[in-house]
C-alpha cells in the first residue's frame, strides 16, 4: 500500500532546521525588530525495511538571501535515504529594518516547504 511522511531526525538537538524555518508564518509589521542568527546542520539516513520501496524523495534545493542560506539533499540508495540540510544565519542584528524581516520571512517560507516535501513509498 502506498504511503508518503515528511523526513525528521530521530533524536532532538537543541537547534534543528525545523526551529528556524517556521519563522516563515510569523506576521512581519512596518518597524525594526529585534533579531539573532544561527546555524543548523543535520544529517542522517533514513532506511526502509523490504518490501517496501522507496519512489519518490524531496528536490534537493540550494536557497540563498542576503544573509542566510539553506542546502539540503536527499540520496537515494536502494531502500536507504541520506538527508542532509545546512541553514546558516548570519543576520547581523541586534535590530533589523521591516524590509529586511519581509525578505527573511520569505525565504523561511521557502525552506519551510522543502522541510514539508515528503518521501513516498510503497
Amino acid at each position: 500500500m502506498p504511503g508518503a511522511l515528511t523526513l525528521q531526525p530521530m533524536f532532538p538537538s537543541e537547534a534543528p532546521v525545523s526551529r528556524f524555518a517556521p519563522q516563515g508564518n510569523d506576521e512581519v509589521g512596518d518597524g525594526e525588530t529585534t533579531c539573532t542568527n544561527g546555524f543548523a546542520q543535520e544529517e542522517y539516513v533514513v532506511e526502509f525495511a523490504a518490501p517496501a520501496k522507496v519512489l519518490a524523495v524531496p528536490p534537493s534545493v540550494d536557497l540563498s538571501g542576503e544573509a542566510f542560506s539553506y542546502k539540503a539533499s536527499y540520496e537515494l540508495d536502494g531502500n536507504a535515504i541520506k538527508v542532509k540540510r545546512v541553514l546558516d544565519d548570519r543576520t547581523p542584528g541586534p535590530i533589523c529594518a521591516a524590509q529586511y524581516n519581509r525578505d527573511y520571512k520569505a525565504f523561511m517560507l521557502k525552506v519551510l516547504a522543502n522541510l514539508k516535501a515528503q518521501v513516498v513509498y510503497q
